[in-house]
């Protein structure tokens, strides 16, 4: 029987970056199905290639459907009378005013159970005084990633502007401060529930702010000698099933602070993590920097991870190629990062004890230069150890470091030290969201035996 091409329009290939992927391994896109994530791919979505016995999985870290009945994760917030309620998600919200209600839609892998509920009302003070509420609305376009629409609410407070944002699976509060306030910054959450937010982060551009918690739902931000504008958030991230072991985080640890040589940088402790950045900030700083003293110290380096639920792929099957790729780019030159295996202590969140260097791997699976620009995705193509490393079972778990990192090489300096010297890569990770999500895309083939028929549902 002759090959045909694939003529449904819902199962032919668009994606531009798997399309590039396709030609650099001579598949035909022509004879490519696409099939969307499903109920047992709720982070993966699968190409199978007529021509061949070839599968390729797209693999990202957002969970674009729900476990309990396959239906897409929507980002979005819809109007009904006074109330606002969100899109189909892995949550319920409610908002009226400035207070939301917010339950799950299934078990956790934190031991939230189905049903389980946060209710926040939150107040702003300044300097000990109550700032009010004046208005709200919700914003045609996300003012981080235009591929989304109608899903952040602006809350206007006058000295400053409260940001609710919802994307797949994901909730995230931000109070952004474009003037400095006039006086020590305290938000009470007033929290209810069995669910707490993850409080006590904010940032000055890609500098962390030193933020209190009291009492499990105050944050207080005392220090007010920042760079503007400034943001303090509060995230509440859900997964699609309870099991930890198909839960994923990115992010990155870093340490930073005084000079000090590139031996104590890379082995010494870290003095951060990240996994939710808050606020307009909309990539993660990566690789390293030179003090502004000398050619000897360093002041800066950073290591990003990035977890992958690969659990998707058929075991007896072979992985034949895999390619990570990242929105990623320099402010100035090209600079060589490379992939390495990490070992963070948990699937969910990161910590600054997760910078240790023996929490990653020194083999380099896979190099490329990283170039000006944050506009296009980097193609990081695995090598046999990187093929090695993925897992068919449960959770991949790979870095990007800077390839001196990785090699436990000193850099070379060249330059005036007074201006240093910076091999930093910014890189948008999972929580920008739709367009600019990391991708492992791995191919796969099935030994000879052929592959059992497997079902898959479609999500609607």
């Amino acid at each position: 029987m002759a090959l045909e091409k694939v003529t449904d329009a819902k199962m032919q290939v668009t994606d531009k970056q798997v399309l590039s992927l396709f030609a650099a391994q001579n598949i035909d896109k022509d004879f490519v199905e696409f099939h969307d994530y499903d109920r047992t791919r709720p982070y993966a979505k699968l190409y199978k290639d007529r021509a061949s016995d070839k599968q390729i999985q797209v693999i990202s870290g957002l969970p674009m459907c729900r476990k309990d009945d396959g239906s897409k994760t929507l980002a979005g917030w819809e109007r009904s009378g006074d109330t606002l309620h969100n899109k189909n998600n892995l949550f319920e919200a409610e908002l009226k005013g400035s207070r939301l209600a917010l339950s799950v839609t299934n078990d956790q892998p934190s031991g939230i159970t189905t049903k389980d509920e946060l209710v926040w009302n939150p107040q702003l003070f300044i300097g000990g005084e109550e700032i009010a509420l004046l208005s709200s609305a919700i914003l045609e376009t996300d003012p981080i990633n235009e591929n989304y629409h109608d899903n952040v609410i602006c809350f206007e407070y006058g000295v400053c502007r409260r940001f609710l944002r919802i994307i797949e699976g994901r909730m995230r509060e931000w109070w952004e401060f474009a003037e400095k306030p006039t006086g020590e910054v305290r938000v009470k959450h007033n929290q209810e529930g069995k669910i707490f937010l993850k409080l006590g982060h904010g940032a000055s551009g890609m500098i962390p702010l030193d933020i209190a918690v009291e009492n499990d739902d105050v944050e207080v931000l005392s220090n007010l000698d920042y760079k503007l504008p400034f943001s303090i958030g509060a995230t509440a991230t859900f997964y699609p099933d309870a099991n930890t072991e198909t839960a994923t985080v990115d992010g990155r640890v870093w340490r930073t602070g005084a000079s000090d040589t590139w031996a104590s940088y890379r082995t010494g402790a870290g003095t951060h993590a990240a996994d939710d950045e808050i606020g307009s900030s909309s990539a993660h700083r990566v690789g390293f920097a030179k003090s502004t003293t000398d050619t000897t110290t360093y002041s800066e380096l950073a290591r990003l991870i990035a977890l992958f639920d690969t659990s998707s792929l058929t075991d007896t099957d072979t992985i034949t190629n895999a390619v990570l790729s990242f929105i990623a780019g320099t402010s100035f030159g090209n600079h060589p990062f490379g992939i390495s295996t990490s070992n963070p202590a948990s699937n969910t969140e990161l910590a600054a004890t997760d910078y240790d260097v023996t929490d990653f791997g020194s083999t380099l699976l896979a190099s490329n230069c990283v170039q000006y620009g944050l506009t296009t995705y980097t193609d990081f193509t695995f090598n046999p150890a990187g093929i090695a490393a993925i897992s068919k079972t449960g959770i991949t778990k790979l870095a990007l470091r800077s390839v001196y990192d990785i090699r436990g090489i000193e850099p070379y300096f060249v330059g005036n030290p007074a201006y240093g010297s910076f091999f930093i890569a910014y890189v948008r990770m999972s929580e920008y969201g739709a367009g600019s999500k990391p991708k492992l895309v791995i191919t796969t083939e099935t030994p000879s035996g052929g592959r059992e028929p497997r079902a898959l549902y479609h999500g609607v």
